[in-house]
């Protein structure tokens, strides 16, 4: 049986900190599993603004027997990281201004996509920690 936990590390109003983490059994995969929900984010505190979307600044991420695919809620719902099994890994994409969804019918939201497993009768983990910049468009 799947343990997943989404944990909002910081929600200000400018950025917010999730971190996601689970403990997979073999049988169990995530398809398109909204994880960042940018409705449930706190409002802008001057003007009570709701995000309508973000934009990823950073992602730091460990996993174990898995492969996770990060997604867009949108049409078609592009995957914008993919994270390697047996990896940790952090990465930064401030120098960029941050990656944000643009697909059409955007959401705002983030999904995650468990895939390939290295060894199908073990157990997976993952642990990941993403940096977001609110949009209130």
């Amino acid at each position: 049986m799947a343990t997943t936990t989404t944990t909002v590390l910081n929600d200000g109003p400018r950025n917010a900190v999730i971190k996601l983490t689970a403990n997979l059994d073999p049988s169990d995969y995530e398809n398109e599993v909204v994880k960042v929900d940018v409705s449930t984010l706190s409002p802008n505190p001057g003007d009570g603004a709701q995000a309508t979307n973000v934009s990823v600044l950073g992602i730091m991420f460990s996993t174990t027997n898995v492969e996770v695919e990060l997604q867009w809620e949108g049409q078609g719902n592009p995957i914008f990281y993919t994270l390697p099994s047996y990896f940790a890994h952090k990465v930064s994409f401030k120098e960029v201004g941050g990656i944000t969804n643009d697909a059409p019918s955007r959401t705002g939201n983030i999904l995650l996509t468990t895939k390939t497993r290295t060894v199908p009768s073990l157990d997976a983990q993952y642990v990941i920690t993403l940096w977001l910049k609110k949009k209130y468009d």
